[in-house]
């Protein structure tokens, strides 16, 4: 009896989780009609990557330049929506962290939300690092109550590949990426500096600040310890 019982509990526990997972509807960045990566300069190129630099220049640049350039530091992500909890699930190619600088910058993201007003909110979230990382940002009561929702930007990794990526909804909520903006970018080229160390988060990267208060297009080609000025890397 006793084992029957434990065999209905666990049973029941499963039914409950695939349920809560059915709740949400997930999308992946890449899978859209139109191009939803900002900060990408060759955009024909790059759409079914988070890398900066198209594949033709692999043999052109030197490998370390090449490997910093498959990091998605500057990038983002832009959407709208009403929904009072997104999660945000991906996959990272190198480590987590460095010693001088924090999981949270190297391989973590950052939310942003731009009320009705104009207002900018930083989103905090909740997060969990391994095989896939997982952030889950709660407490957006004040997008679903707006009716159309706010519209997000998500800064991905600033010294990190990401490989993959989707983000969740309430199936109830409703979720729209955002194209990325044809005006003629801001290209910032430098060291370590220029791509991101060592902010704590991406968002706070000078860069992505200067992306956020300016509205405008920023394409970060800063490279940790290569910014050479090398002729290939600006033809």
């Amino acid at each position: 009896m006793k084992t029957t019982r434990l065999q209905l509990s666990l049973l029941a526990l499963f039914l409950g989780c695939a349920s809560l997972q059915a709740q949400y509807k997930w999308a992946d960045p890449l899978k859209q009609d139109f191009h939803t990566v900002r900060g990408q300069a060759w955009q024909d190129e790059l759409k079914d990557s988070y890398a900066r630099l198209p594949q033709r220049a692999e043999d052109k640049v030197r490998k370390p330049l090449w490997d910093l350039s498959r990091q998605s530091a500057g990038l983002s992500v832009v959407f709208r929506s009403n929904a009072s909890e997104i999660k945000v699930r991906y996959v990272v190619k190198g480590g987590l962290s460095m010693p001088h600088m924090p999981a949270t910058g190297v391989s973590g993201i950052d939310l942003y939300a731009t009320d009705n007003n104009g207002q900018e909110r930083w989103c905090a979230g909740n997060y969990s690092m391994g095989d896939t990382i997982v952030y889950n940002f709660r407490g957006l009561s004040y997008a679903a109550k707006s009716g159309n929702g706010f519209e997000y930007q998500l800064f991905l990794p600033l010294y990190n590949s990401v490989s993959w990526m989707e983000i969740g909804v309430p199936a109830d909520a409703s979720f729209r990426f955002l194209p990325v903006s044809q005006e003629k970018p801001l290209v910032i080229y430098g060291t370590s500096i220029a791509q991101g160390a060592c902010a704590s988060r991406p968002g706070m990267a000078w860069g992505n600040i200067l992306n956020r208060k300016l509205g405008h297009p920023v394409i970060n080609l800063g490279f940790s310890g290569n910014g050479k000025l090398e002729e290939a890397l600006f033809d």
